[in-house]
């Protein structure tokens, strides 16, 4: 609704603004859409809303379309899509995560079922000839009778989230394997071959904004959090797709969830909410045993309702062994990149692939019930109780129904925000404390991730440092400030122009917390939200103090150094900042490279102060080196000091490369490997 499309934003990461070129999410259809719905609200929430139920709407449309095109009657297709569209994911994920509604999830998985049973591209002729296939009226024969909505679809995908780009390419080339496998059709790999490079082209035009920012300024860092490790810990769980939702209105069906919540497993995550419902369940249950016969047979047989069943069947089963804890998605991570680590997410492609079973089912019983001429009214009533025992028993749970809390809270910041802007002028800059990362935040204490987002959601005349991309200048920058004595951080902060400080007092531990230091140096009491967790001090009188106490050329260097200020980053070996008590530190593999960055014209020097540790018994060596000048550090009894001055280039930057040949630490629960750590790194700035 604001700023310059989905990547930057003014109104965040201050004091330069929010650049999220390195977190390419670009839902480039949602943006369109509610670039529409600002035009008549400027109601983050409302329009949030909106999107969601529209999604939803669109989605049970769109299933039951997709329905009607494998043979399902047209009244239980779109019951059917009524259900497929509220299954549990629609409320567990796609609330939480708004990129994660699943609208065109239906087009695409029919259009891979189409492909697998050989409907698609229909009407081709079949010819034993190996390069009819490549003679261009073949050829373009095949495209035409490719479906319109698969194109569309397919391009459609590519410009939103790429979870379902991903799991929509695996299962088209799953699908013209099958159909040329069984069929022996070449132009059912035509068919797959465009849907999968449509998705691609699309994903790739959609991805070009983040493409070219790389190409300009390399990678960042701080994005590589994700591992391949992080599949087994995020992947799909057949248990949970069996299993009722939590909280279940139906007793027996409450008690089966209460014996499996008290039987411990371990490693439940967001993979818990990857649930089907009751009628999904039973789909699935029917498409593996229905698979599992089908194997006795060669290929597709039957009339075009079993070929669904059987293509669905075969589907459902990739999409299991890709997503499974242990499964392919692992083996992808490892051998290709980390990025899908979610791989409980394809559970919307599976619901479809089931609840088109049920459908198909649902059909061949009512054509049943339709021949022996019994009364219409009782097959309508059964449909609608199927509806109601549906949509009621995947329903999302009280928890989530529960909205009081939440409008509580809403209403809080609200009112408190409002009370600030009324001190403030606009356009005012607010910095926000403790730091917190972005995107791959890890709240501290009691706070929970993207609290420092919900001020910004009230505000209307405000700018905050919440946003600012980790491991770039932007986000840098504020931890570095926010890590500097108390007196240091205020002077700076005020010299970059902020006016006011926010202090979420959920994220300190008890005794931790800069207020008492903050009071001492600003000599006056915070406004406080009225539960007493956020704190907020108007800055504008110490600022006025500040500059009242220095000359006119000490205030614009003062100026000038905090907004140009030598921002350090970690392009290399080193882990993301930890903090605990008031100490910061980063652990580093056996070799770690930090960066040094002037923004200044002219050059500067500055001195480094640092603690260097290991966890390793005995004495070790760590050899620093910087622009050809290299020190040998001896760490007795795991640690010692180091300093050392820099001299920075005009607009340039200086690597620092951090070699040790310690042994690394064992610690059999991290993933990371860790030779030494870094411990509160000061940079001070000297003459430039």
């Amino acid at each position: 609704m604001e700023g310059n499309w989905p990547w930057l934003n003014p109104h965040l990461g201050m004091p330069f603004g929010a650049d999220w070129r390195d977190f390419p999410v670009n839902l480039t259809v949602e943006a369109i859409v509610i670039r529409i719905l600002a035009l008549f609200t400027s109601s983050a929430g409302l329009v949030h809303n909106l999107v969601w139920m529209i999604g939803v709407v669109v989605c049970a449309g769109l299933a039951a379309y997709s329905f009607q095109r494998l043979a399902i009657d047209k009244w239980i297709a779109a019951s059917l899509g009524i259900i497929y569209a509220l299954q549990p994911f629609a409320s567990y994920r796609g609330v939480s995560h708004f990129n994660l509604m699943f609208y065109l999830v239906p087009l695409l998985a029919a259009g891979a079922v189409e492909i697998a049973v050989g409907r698609v591209p229909d009407n081709i002729p079949q010819s034993s000839n190996e390069r009819s296939l490549f003679g261009r009226a073949r050829l373009l024969a095949t495209l035409r009778n490719i479906p319109a909505y698969i194109y569309l679809a397919c391009l459609a995908q590519g410009f939103t989230y790429i979870y379902n780009s991903f799991f929509g390419v695996f299962l088209f080339v799953v699908a013209a394997v099958l159909a040329y496998t069984v069929y022996r059709r070449r132009s059912a790999l035509v068919a797959g071959s465009v849907a999968v490079i449509i998705i691609c082209g699309a994903t790739l035009i959609n991805l070009t904004p983040s493409l070219y920012y790389w190409a300009e300024r390399g990678r960042n860092p701080a994005m590589a959090y994700k591992s391949p490790a992080d599949a087994e810990i995020y992947g799909l769980k057949l248990r949970h797709l069996l299993t009722p939702i939590p909280q279940n209105p139906l007793p027996p069906l409450q008690y089966i969830q209460k014996k499996l919540d008290g039987a411990g497993f371990i490693g439940e995550n967001e993979n818990a909410t990857s649930r089907l419902g009751t009628t999904g369940s039973l789909g699935l249950l029917f498409l593996l045993a229905y698979g599992l016969v089908s194997c006795l047979r060669r290929g597709f047989k039957g009339d075009r309702p079993a070929g669904v069943l059987e293509a669905s069947s075969a589907l459902t089963l990739a999409s299991l062994l890709l997503a499974t804890v242990g499964g392919f998605g692992s083996l992808f991570n490892v051998f290709v990149a980390p990025d899908i680590r979610g791989y409980n997410r394809i559970v919307v492609f599976i619901d479809f692939f089931a609840i088109a079973a049920v459908g198909v089912l649902l059909t061949r019983a009512s054509g049943w019930y339709l021949r022996r001429r019994w009364p219409k009214p009782l097959l309508v009533c059964a449909l609608a109780g199927i509806v109601v025992f549906g949509i009621s028993d995947q329903a999302v749970t009280t928890e989530y129904r529960n909205n009081g809390p939440r409008e509580t809270q809403f209403e809080l910041d609200g009112t408190f925000v409002k009370s600030v802007e009324s001190v403030l002028p606009r356009n005012a800059s607010v910095f926000q404390l403790p730091f917190t990362d972005f995107p791959a935040e890890g709240p501290p204490f009691r706070m929970g991730i993207y609290d420092h987002s919900r001020p910004y959601l009230h505000s209307d005349t405000l700018r905050w440092t919440w946003g600012a991309m980790s491991g770039r200048i932007s986000g840098e920058w504020v931890r570095q400030t926010s890590n500097l004595p108390v007196k240091d951080m205020l002077a700076r902060v005020s010299a970059a122009g902020f006016s006011g400080l926010w202090l979420d007092r959920f994220g300190y531990q008890p005794g931790s917390s800069p207020e008492p230091e903050i009071k001492a140096v600003l000599g006056g009491e915070p406004l406080l939200r009225s539960d007493g967790r956020i704190a907020f001090y108007d800055l504008t009188e110490y600022s006025k103090r500040l500059k009242a106490s220095e000359t006119p050329r000490e205030f614009r260097l003062a100026e000038q150094d905090a907004l140009n200020a030598v921002v350090v980053t970690y392009p290399a070996g080193f882990y993301g900042e930890e903090r605990n008590n008031g100490q910061t530190w980063r652990w580093s593999s056996q070799h770690g490279v930090m960066q040094l960055h002037n923004p200044l014209p002219q050059p500067r020097t500055v001195a480094l102060a640092m603690m260097l540790e290991t966890g390793g018994a005995g004495d070790s060596l760590i050899r620093i080196s910087a622009g050809g000048k290299s020190d040998t550090v001896a760490l007795r009894n795991n640690s010692a000091p180091y300093a050392r001055e820099v001299r920075l280039p005009a607009k340039g930057t200086v690597s620092i490369s951090f070699d040790c040949d310690c042994k690394p630490i064992s610690a059999p629960a991290d993933p990371r490997t860790l030779f030494f750590e870094l411990t509160n790194l000061k940079v001070m700035q000297g003459e430039h």
